[in-house]
């Protein structure tokens, strides 16, 4: 996973620099909070930058993993990280979107998520992605 949304608690075993495997009790997923997990649904949506629509150079691939940043001529292809959360009786946007390419929207999933199970949670990500936010200029 790309993403994951670690007990505060349990973050030292964490390291950003060389993920390993945890198991999932140390996060929040349907394997430790079923019920609360069950009340929403999300989207996920990896977008570039728009401004590179129009590159005839550009080479952005879709193919795994399809959320780094790409090489295109002579310059990078930020890519947009996009979540929404829903809850899932009203179907009613609860979150977002927030991107996860930036901090702030990855300390924003897990305020509100730590909000919702009463338990302090942090967004962990590899550090190739969490490296890789763009500027506020650029945020959605």
């Amino acid at each position: 996973r790309r993403f994951a949304l670690m007990k505060s608690s349990k973050l030292e075993k964490f390291n950003e620099e060389s993920p390993k495997w945890l198991h999932k009790e140390n996060f929040l997923c349907v394997f430790t909070a079923p019920a609360l997990m069950a009340k929403y649904k999300v989207s996920y949506e990896i977008l570039r930058n728009e401004s590179d629509d129009n590159d005839e150079n550009s080479s952005f691939s879709y193919a795994l993993p399809c959320d780094k940043t790409i090489k295109s001529g002579e310059h990078e292809q930020q890519v947009r990280r996009i979540l929404k959360v829903y809850e899932r009786a009203s179907n009613t946007i609860m979150l977002g979107p927030v991107d996860l390419a930036q901090k702030s929207g990855r300390e924003e999933l897990a305020s509100f998520f730590s909000k919702e199970s009463g338990e302090s949670l942090v967004c962990v990500a590899a550090a190739d992605v969490a490296t890789n936010d763009i500027s506020d200029k650029e945020h959605l």
